[in-house]
């Protein structure tokens, strides 16, 4: 006699993993991110008489660089470069000297004063700037420093050194202190031991300070706008809303005016700089951690 044997199967239950969906929401935000990237690129290379259509096209048959050369070509665009660039580099600059040296003497000097004094960076550079900006035009234009540069940097790195004084802070904070103080015994100074030891291990934290002043010095538009005056003074972000207002006013492309696809170059080449300044730091992250390297 056979004994009949049932088989008892457990079903496992069903657990909701939240990777399924996560990656299609991932996706579909990435695409939402890099569609006015693209779309900005694409029309840049189009005829102004395919950008004029009412169709929506995802790309396009033909292809120009007239766009690029009529912006190239005007000499005012090259004014307008200069001015960025200054302005830029000088606030980078000066901005990663400063933090730099502040937030090594916040992390490492130990006196009462030091807390008092590291709250109020934070503070200055919580505070938006269009409550500032009436205040500091009447302050320069006080000292007659309107439509200059330096009245342009000075309130750039001001809104700068706060954030990046907090970055390199917390960068010191932990980096230990027996390096400095092997560095102290072999006849350093304070600042030969920040320059020889601590700012090779920080290089990533300094290249992140700079790459944020760098942009922020770039990208601001409301100082520039209300300090400065005259085209020949006028930064990339200024020149752009005033061809904007010009393409959007004029009826068609007419000399005088940038067309759509030569606006939309101009942001390509507008922001052309600031991916190369990340490209550049982005190899100083990996060198400076390299050259941090301590050999047992």
């Amino acid at each position: 006699m056979v004994k009949a044997t049932t088989l008892v199967t457990t079903r496992r239950p069903f657990r909701f993993r939240w990777r399924y969906v996560r990656i299609p929401v991932a996706v579909v935000l990435m695409a939402l991110y890099f569609l006015p990237i693209y779309w900005m690129f694409k029309t840049s290379l189009q005829p102004e008489r395919e950008i004029s259509t009412s169709s929506i096209n995802l790309w396009t048959t033909s292809l120009t660089l007239a766009n690029y050369v009529q912006v190239l070509s005007d000499p005012l665009f090259a004014t307008w470069f200069k001015n960025s660039v200054i302005l830029a580099t000088s606030t980078m600059v000066i901005s990663v000297l400063v933090s730099t040296l502040a937030g090594y003497s916040l992390a490492r000097l130990r006196f009462w004063a030091v807390k008092f004094l590291g709250r109020p960076f934070l503070l200055a550079y919580v505070v938006p700037s269009v409550m500032i900006v009436v205040p500091v035009f009447v302050t320069l234009a006080g000292f007659g420093w309107q439509n200059t540069y330096h009245a342009l940097i000075i309130t750039y790195t001001s809104f700068a050194v706060p954030f990046s004084t907090w970055l390199l802070r917390a960068y010191f904070l932990t980096l230990p202190t027996e390096l400095e103080d092997a560095a102290l015994v072999d006849g350093c100074s304070r600042l030969g031991a920040l320059f020889r030891v601590i700012l090779p291990l920080a290089a990533p934290g300094v290249a992140t300070a700079g790459l944020f002043s760098f942009v922020l010095g770039w990208n601001e538009f409301l100082f520039a706008f209300v300090f400065v005056f005259t085209e020949d003074m006028k930064p990339l972000s200024i020149a752009l809303q005033r061809i904007l207002a010009q393409t959007i006013a004029a009826s068609s492309a007419d000399l005088g005016y940038y067309g759509f696809g030569a606006m939309f170059a101009m942001c390509v080449l507008v922001a052309a700089p600031i991916l190369v300044v990340f490209l550049f730091l982005q190899g100083w992250l990996v060198r400076g951690l390299a050259a941090g390297a301590v050999k047992g």
